[in-house]
């Protein structure tokens, strides 16, 4: 074959494999779409009351900022507007193209770098891994692509389009300031100059958004950071570094004191491949780049003093994923080395290390990747369970039995908020502000007892050390009377209590 063929030919199977894992993405993350987790109805909430004209607020009229992710909020509630009902779905949507084009960002990193099975196994081992597919439904899939993308623009030496995409990250959600800087930062590494002109531009852009935010709300910064760091500081929630290792050990055929709905086979091979790859990182410094990000993300959120949340591992999985494919190159290389060595001619040793490619690549689709991509294709059948129904059906029964105007007290307000349309008041702090400081001492009850809401959602099961003695209080047995008990959908009842009397503050 001559020289143009055969690289009209490489060419040709590079995009043929980029449009291949791109289809992929898109498979399994339609089959995930459905999913969304509690906290992210929070978000959904702001999206919907922007989309039907009430600003970007939780509770209409109270411009508390309460959502991690202002910029997807506005996103979801300009792309539902005028149909405000439609968030959840485009949300679903845009999930899966992110997480195909997060797959396609590990691939084309790969290929660009001289190791396109590393970019596969890294892609493959993103798009189906429940650590990604379980994050559904907020905003850090579709940051984690745009972060990719910014570093995968820097190896192509795009500094422009890097930074636009730190832009974006850094408008989805405020912690994207990091892409930014790493993608610039190991632009001017990589170049030995710095962009100035790019980095003023996307960095006025920035101030720009954050001053706006700080217009609207009165702060540029989430207050859910405050009532976080007060969740930790109340010693009830582990840092982020202890529970993120125990919820992925929770996913493999490890006991750990996290419950989840299903060991995941398939999901411990990819953990061996992934913590063995990350060893051979020191030794490849061509992928340090796309690895710094989500080090210093992880680093961060443990100097932040930050509580684990499921969807904090989305940064980690990418270390994960750029591990796997590391491991599967090293062992092709070292195959292909020794065939080499046994046939020393250079074409053999070129096919050896095409099949020897392919046969792990083959290897890991039987071993892990199917049996996890088995977890979105079932989705509709495990997604909405039991607890979520029971929300949602909780969230529906205050829409028809309460006022439009009466505030609701609860501790996991994304269902029941979305759904109900009523005023929240959040013993976590999340959608409520000023109870940080007594939710770090562990007075979960401040919110209610300062607020006195209208109606009170109440189970002595729940947090029963610090909640649990709500039906004691004077105050509470003054004013409050049980209405109804609803089923949670967790295993306990949920007393329904109505306040009945003014509050006597």
């Amino acid at each position: 074959m001559t020289a143009p063929a055969a690289s009209a030919l490489r060419r040709l199977s590079v995009r043929g494999g980029g449009l291949s894992i791109a289809l992929f993405g898109l498979i399994i993350g339609a089959a995930a779409a459905p999913f969304a987790y509690d906290d992210a109805w929070i978000t959904y909430r702001y999206a919907y009351n922007l989309a039907s004209g009430d600003g970007l607020v939780y509770n209409v009229g109270e411009r508390m900022f309460g959502t991690t992710a202002p910029g997807y909020a506005v996103l979801l509630g300009v792309l539902a507007w005028p149909s405000a009902g439609a968030v959840p779905a485009i949300s679903g949507a845009i999930c899966a193209i992110a997480l195909a084009a997060a797959g396609l960002a590990f691939y084309t990193f790969g290929v660009r770098r001289g190791a396109t099975l590393a970019g596969v196994v890294a892609a493959l081992t993103f798009i189906v891994n429940p650590l990604a597919l379980e994050s559904f439904g907020g905003e850090m899939v579709p940051q984690a692509a745009l972060a990719l993308w910014a570093l995968v623009a820097v190896a192509l030496e795009r500094p422009a389009i890097a930074a636009a995409c730190g832009v974006a990250a850094t408008v989805l959600r405020p912690d994207g300031v990091v892409v930014l800087a790493v993608a610039l930062g190991w632009h001017a590494w990589r170049t030995r100059r710095v962009p100035w002109r790019i980095g003023v531009l996307a960095s006025l852009v920035v101030a720009l958004w954050f001053g706006v935010l700080w217009m609207y709300f009165g702060t540029p910064l989430p207050e859910t950071l405050a009532a976080k760091q007060a969740q930790r500081a109340s010693g009830v929630w582990h840092g982020f570094g202890t529970d993120f290792a125990l919820w992925v050990l929770a996913l493999t055929p490890c006991d750990t004191p996290f419950t989840v709905p299903r060991t995941h086979s398939g999901f411990a091979t990819v953990l061996v491949l992934g913590l063995s790859g990350l060893l051979a990182l020191p030794w490849r410094r061509a992928w340090w780049g796309l690895a710094a990000w989500p080090l210093v993300v992880c680093v961060a959120y443990r100097q932040l003093r930050l509580p684990f949340y499921h969807w904090y591992a989305v940064p980690p999985l990418v270390l994960l994923a750029i591990g796997a494919g590391l491991s599967c190159d090293v062992a092709a290389r070292t195959m292909a080395w020794i065939a080499a060595r046994c046939w020393p001619t250079h074409a053999t040793h070129r096919s050896a290390g095409t099949v020897i490619g392919a046969v792990i690549v083959a290897i890991v689709m039987i071993v892990s990747i199917w049996p996890l991509s088995t977890i979105a294709f079932d989705t509709r059948r495990w997604f909405p369970g039991p607890g979520e129904r029971a929300y949602v059906a909780i969230g529906r029964w205050l829409a028809a039995n309460t006022p439009p105007d009466a505030t609701v007290g609860y501790i996991e307000v994304g269902f029941i908020g979305y759904y109900s349309r009523r005023p929240i008041v959040d013993a976590f702090g999340l959608v409520t502000r000023d109870g940080a400081a007594r939710l770090a001492v562990g007075d979960f009850l401040h919110a209610y007892r300062s607020r006195r809401p209208e109606v009170i959602l109440h189970s002595p099961v729940y947090f029963p050390a610090l909640m649990g003695g709500l039906e004691r209080e004077a105050w509470f047995r003054r004013e409050y009377v049980a209405v109804a008990t609803l089923d949670s959908g967790r295993g306990y009842p949920l007393t329904v209590y109505r306040r009945h009397v003014p509050a006597d503050r």
